[in-house]
Protein backbone atom coordinates (compact mmCIF):
# COMPACT_ATOMS: atom_id res chain seq x y z
CA UNK A 1 0.00 0.00 0.00
CA UNK A 2 1.56 3.60 -1.07
CA UNK A 3 0.12 6.58 -0.07
CA UNK A 4 0.97 9.88 2.03
CA UNK A 5 -0.57 10.61 5.48
CA UNK A 6 -1.75 14.17 5.72
CA UNK A 7 -2.78 14.56 8.87
CA UNK A 8 -3.47 12.93 12.44
CA UNK A 9 -6.62 11.40 10.72
CA UNK A 10 -4.76 9.19 8.04
CA UNK A 11 -2.12 8.09 10.52
CA UNK A 12 -4.76 6.46 12.21
CA UNK A 13 -5.98 5.30 9.24
CA UNK A 14 -2.70 3.52 8.54
CA UNK A 15 -2.44 2.19 12.23
CA UNK A 16 -5.99 0.66 11.82
CA UNK A 17 -4.81 -1.35 8.90
CA UNK A 18 -1.60 -2.48 10.13
CA UNK A 19 -3.81 -3.72 13.02
CA UNK A 20 -6.46 -5.63 11.04
CA UNK A 21 -3.41 -6.66 8.78
CA UNK A 22 -1.87 -8.35 11.75
CA UNK A 23 -5.36 -9.67 13.38
CA UNK A 24 -5.77 -11.36 10.06
CA UNK A 25 -2.26 -12.83 9.86
CA UNK A 26 -1.27 -11.27 6.58
CA UNK A 27 1.09 -8.83 7.75
CA UNK A 28 3.86 -10.80 6.19
CA UNK A 29 1.68 -10.10 2.33
CA UNK A 30 1.35 -6.64 3.24
CA UNK A 31 4.15 -3.46 2.66
CA UNK A 32 2.67 -0.44 3.70
CA UNK A 33 5.17 2.65 2.10
CA UNK A 34 4.07 5.86 3.75
CA UNK A 35 5.36 8.98 2.82
CA UNK A 36 7.84 7.39 0.70
CA UNK A 37 10.15 9.59 -1.87
CA UNK A 38 8.75 10.25 -5.82
CA UNK A 39 11.36 8.03 -6.64
CA UNK A 40 10.37 5.35 -4.91
CA UNK A 41 6.68 5.73 -5.76
CA UNK A 42 8.20 5.90 -9.55
CA UNK A 43 10.19 2.39 -8.94
CA UNK A 44 6.80 0.90 -7.49
CA UNK A 45 5.21 2.35 -10.50
CA UNK A 46 7.61 0.04 -13.00
CA UNK A 47 7.34 -2.94 -11.42
CA UNK A 48 2.84 -2.55 -11.23
CA UNK A 49 0.45 -4.37 -12.82
CA UNK A 50 -2.38 -3.73 -11.22
CA UNK A 51 -3.88 -0.90 -9.04
CA UNK A 52 -6.69 -0.44 -6.44
CA UNK A 53 -7.78 3.06 -5.57
CA UNK A 54 -10.22 3.43 -2.86
CA UNK A 55 -10.70 7.01 -1.98
CA UNK A 56 -14.17 8.19 -2.65
CA UNK A 57 -15.36 11.54 -3.82
CA UNK A 58 -11.52 12.60 -4.81
CA UNK A 59 -12.10 15.57 -6.58
CA UNK A 60 -9.68 15.00 -9.15
CA UNK A 61 -7.25 12.03 -8.31
CA UNK A 62 -3.86 12.60 -10.11
CA UNK A 63 -2.72 9.32 -8.84
CA UNK A 64 -4.80 7.30 -10.62
CA UNK A 65 -3.66 9.29 -14.01
CA UNK A 66 -0.05 8.59 -12.95
CA UNK A 67 -0.83 5.10 -12.95
CA UNK A 68 -2.81 4.91 -16.15
CA UNK A 69 -0.38 6.58 -17.82
CA UNK A 70 2.71 4.45 -16.13
CA UNK A 71 0.59 1.49 -17.48
CA UNK A 72 -0.65 -0.07 -14.73
CA UNK A 73 -4.21 -1.81 -14.60
CA UNK A 74 -6.35 1.07 -12.56
CA UNK A 75 -9.81 -0.19 -10.28
CA UNK A 76 -10.98 3.17 -9.00
CA UNK A 77 -13.81 3.79 -6.97
CA UNK A 78 -16.93 4.94 -9.16
CA UNK A 79 -17.29 8.19 -7.77
CA UNK A 80 -16.00 11.83 -8.66
CA UNK A 81 -13.12 12.42 -10.53
CA UNK A 82 -12.39 8.71 -11.67
CA UNK A 83 -15.99 8.64 -12.85
CA UNK A 84 -16.29 12.24 -14.25
CA UNK A 85 -13.25 13.04 -15.58
CA UNK A 86 -10.63 10.01 -15.65
CA UNK A 87 -12.02 6.65 -16.48
CA UNK A 88 -15.53 7.22 -16.88
CA UNK A 89 -15.50 9.30 -19.64
CA UNK A 90 -13.19 7.17 -21.87
CA UNK A 91 -14.57 6.11 -25.11
CA UNK A 92 -12.84 2.55 -24.47
CA UNK A 93 -12.17 0.69 -21.85
CA UNK A 94 -9.39 2.21 -19.45
CA UNK A 95 -9.82 1.43 -16.45
CA UNK A 96 -12.19 0.20 -14.09
CA UNK A 97 -14.50 1.78 -11.82
CA UNK A 98 -16.06 0.09 -8.53
CA UNK A 99 -18.85 0.58 -5.61
CA UNK A 100 -18.40 -2.17 -3.42
CA UNK A 101 -16.58 -5.13 -2.06
CA UNK A 102 -18.03 -7.46 -5.08
CA UNK A 103 -17.34 -4.95 -7.95
CA UNK A 104 -13.89 -4.46 -6.93
CA UNK A 105 -13.09 -8.09 -6.32
CA UNK A 106 -14.28 -9.25 -9.82
CA UNK A 107 -12.37 -6.19 -11.75
CA UNK A 108 -9.46 -7.54 -9.22
CA UNK A 109 -9.61 -10.91 -10.53
CA UNK A 110 -10.28 -9.91 -14.16
CA UNK A 111 -6.60 -8.13 -13.81
CA UNK A 112 -4.81 -10.59 -12.34
CA UNK A 113 -6.20 -13.35 -14.34
CA UNK A 114 -5.35 -10.94 -17.48
CA UNK A 115 -1.76 -10.37 -16.01
CA UNK A 116 -1.11 -13.99 -15.44
CA UNK A 117 -1.79 -14.66 -19.30
CA UNK A 118 -0.92 -11.59 -20.47
CA UNK A 119 -4.18 -11.62 -22.96
CA UNK A 120 -4.43 -9.31 -25.93
CA UNK A 121 -7.11 -7.57 -23.88
CA UNK A 122 -5.11 -6.71 -20.84
CA UNK A 123 -2.73 -5.37 -23.22
CA UNK A 124 -5.43 -3.29 -25.24
CA UNK A 125 -6.17 -1.66 -21.78
CA UNK A 126 -3.41 -0.61 -20.46
CA UNK A 127 -2.55 0.99 -23.88
CA UNK A 128 -5.55 2.40 -24.02
CA UNK A 129 -5.40 4.11 -20.78
CA UNK A 130 -2.02 5.32 -21.48
CA UNK A 131 -2.78 6.81 -24.01
CA UNK A 132 -6.42 8.30 -23.03
CA UNK A 133 -4.44 10.05 -19.93
CA UNK A 134 -1.58 11.28 -21.85
CA UNK A 135 -3.96 13.04 -24.19
CA UNK A 136 -6.68 14.14 -22.45
CA UNK A 137 -4.48 15.44 -19.41
CA UNK A 138 -1.34 16.71 -21.22
CA UNK A 139 -0.01 20.27 -20.13
CA UNK A 140 -0.86 21.47 -24.31
CA UNK A 141 -4.89 19.97 -23.40
CA UNK A 142 -4.98 22.26 -20.29
CA UNK A 143 -3.57 24.99 -21.91
CA UNK A 144 -5.89 25.10 -24.56
CA UNK A 145 -8.75 24.58 -22.31
CA UNK A 146 -7.75 27.48 -20.18
CA UNK A 147 -7.79 29.78 -23.08
CA UNK A 148 -11.18 28.96 -24.29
Amino acid sequence: MVGSCRAADDEALVANLKERAADMNISGSIKFKVNVPFSEIISIFQSASIALHTMKFEHFGITPVEMMAAGILLIAHNSAGPKLDIVGPATETAGFLATDLDSYVKHLLFCIEGCDRQTSEYDKIKLYAREWVTTKFAVSCFEEQFYE
